[in-house]
């Protein structure tokens, strides 16, 4: 089924093609309450921001081995209009995080503007994270959180008891 669930309607007749590699599908999906809306990843997370918006969870695909890349999915709903969200331009980061600590890929695009939000909203999410060729095998984490770019402000997503990203258990190399 697709990533968007089984209330997405595709009009594969016009889908716009720019060159050879980009193209625009046009999808329509009903709205989903929040029940539905959490059936919707592989791993549900279920967690609050500062922003107003819950990851309702996530969902992986591929093997992460060095110099490849794999797919992380996540499902964001809007719950809460939050004061001063009109001048928010937030998108989804991922930081992928080797045993070390450090820094190994840092992903993030197609950011939102907060006054385009409503209540209910589920905004999904489909992006590529790279793991760097020559990276050592072993457990990495990506730790996935919401930045504003205009203000340049990381918003937390509240934890069972504590603030911070939401942490994404990752194999790298054999046995991912």
């Amino acid at each position: 089924s697709s990533i968007l669930g089984p209330r997405a309607e595709t009009f594969p007749e016009r889908t716009l093609q720019f060159g050879s590699d980009k193209q625009v599908s046009f999808v329509r999906v009903l709205p989903y309450d929040r029940e539905a809306a959490l059936a919707l990843p592989q791993v549900v997370v279920d967690r609050t921001s500062e922003a107003g918006l819950s990851l309702l969870g996530y969902s992986i695909e591929g093997r992460a081995q060095p110099g490849e890349s794999f797919t992380c999915t996540t499902y964001w709903r809007v719950d809460e209009l939050l004061p001063g969200r009109a001048e928010w331009y937030i998108g989804t980061v991922y930081h992928l995080v080797n045993e070390a600590g450090h820094l190994v890929a840092n992903v993030g695009k197609h950011a939102q503007w907060g006054y385009r939000w409503r209540l209910g909203d589920v905004y999904v999410q489909r992006m590529e994270i790279r793991v760097p060729e020559g990276a050592a095998a072993g457990q990495y984490r990506l730790e996935v959180g919401l930045f504003d770019a205009l203000q340049m402000r990381a918003f937390q997503m509240h934890l069972p008891d504590e603030w911070g990203p939401v942490v994404v258990p990752i194999m790298v190399g054999e046995g991912s």
